[in-house]
């Protein structure tokens, strides 16, 4: 298939390293076959149940999208995930490899 006509442009490029948390603009994104790189690579895990956390249950984790995550350092396709940085909203930081 091939396009011929301008279908429009791209403004900014976010990625969302954490699911459903707030996320960082790029100035390049590699694009894979599943979508950006590293887009919702990680997830927040319910100790209580043991599911994936989600912004769509507003009552049990209301501030979840006021979250703000980015990796550390670059990704690379095929090597290690890196850690992000999360950012809370009371301006706390804290890292997704400690304890």
């Amino acid at each position: 298939m091939t396009i011929s006509e301008n279908v429009g442009s791209v403004a900014t490029l976010w990625r969302f390293p954490v699911k459903s948390m707030g996320g960082e603009e790029l100035s390049e994104a590699e694009v894979t076959k599943r979508g950006v790189l590293g887009d919702r690579a990680y997830a927040l895990i319910d100790k209580d149940t043991g599911k994936v956390v989600s912004a769509k249950s507003v009552r049990l984790f209301p501030n979840l999208l006021d979250c703000k995550a980015a990796f550390v350092e670059p990704l690379r396709r095929g090597g290690d995930l890196p850690p992000v940085q999360i950012l809370l909203p009371d301006g706390t930081t804290v890292m997704s490899d400690s304890s």
